[in-house]
């Protein structure tokens, strides 16, 4: 699907008045059939509006700020499987496949030495949490292998959650004590029989990675479908579900 771009966006005023401090901002546009589509900085209108983005593209269904977007990092394994995955959490706008975690600089598939396989989730933070895509990810992963994720070992595809020390969030410790706890109700839960090895992490460069890995299971369905039954983890996943539906063992709010 097409999307046309217009110069025309425009917020309600609370008060009525015509006149409000322009500012730059970023919008983010969702559309029904295309994940999404990233508009430029367009001038919007300050605090003297409402919350809410009224922009005129075509075949548009809703707009939200960018301001209401948050992100998360995490590694799982093989990121073709964890893109699919998170792509299905409720709230998540974007998800990225990419390297992070190592200090060379424009890792390829070929040469990410030090990095991670990851992903970079954008979610709406009117949707949804960091501790509850968190959650959908731990399981969706085998969070008590230290060595990788089912066939894929090694280095790259440990598993790791990353927090930003930077954010107002991170400068505070709020994405690590939630991560934290996280795993902790996880090990106290005895959904596995061994404690969680996921690593938390301060965050670092986000590499996306080549085009031809986003997206990979929807581009390749046949091929994938074979590397995610063959791996073992789509067995292990809906085992997980099975066992906490036996158990009755939910998450925490």
């Amino acid at each position: 699907m097409v999307t046309t771009r217009s110069t025309f966006s425009k917020f309600t005023p609370k008060n009525g008045s015509e006149s409000a401090t322009a500012k730059n901002t970023v919008c983010k546009i969702i559309d029904g059939t295309d994940p999404t589509h990233l508009v430029n900085p367009i001038k919007l209108f300050s605090n003297l509006f409402e919350d809410e983005c009224i922009c005129s593209y075509t075949n548009t269904n809703s707009c939200i700020l960018l301001n209401m977007m948050k992100s998360i990092i995490v590694a799982g394994g093989c990121f073709w499987c964890v893109e699919h995955d998170l792509r299905e959490a409720y709230g998540v706008m974007t998800v990225t496949s990419g390297y992070s975690g190592g200090d060379t600089s424009d890792p390829t598939y070929e040469n990410h030495t030090g990095h991670r396989e990851v992903v970079l989730v954008e979610y709406d933070d009117s949707k949804t949490t960091y501790k509850k895509v968190f959650e959908f990810f731990i399981d969706h992963i085998d969070p008590t292998d230290a060595g990788g994720q089912f066939g894929d070992r090694g280095e790259s595809y440990k598993s790791a959650v990353y927090y930003d020390p930077t954010s107002p969030e991170g400068s505070t410790g709020q994405e690590k004590i939630i991560a934290e706890a996280v795993l902790r109700e996880l090990n106290d839960s005895k959904v596995y029989d061994k404690p969680s090895q996921v690593e938390i992490l301060p965050r670092k460069t986000f590499y996306k990675a080549e085009e031809h890995h986003q997206n990979y299971a929807e581009k390749n369905a046949f091929q994938y479908s074979i590397y995610r039954q063959g791996s073992g983890r789509e067995r292990f996943v809906n085992r997980t579900c099975q066992i906490r539906d036996e158990k009755h063992i939910n998450w925490s709010e």
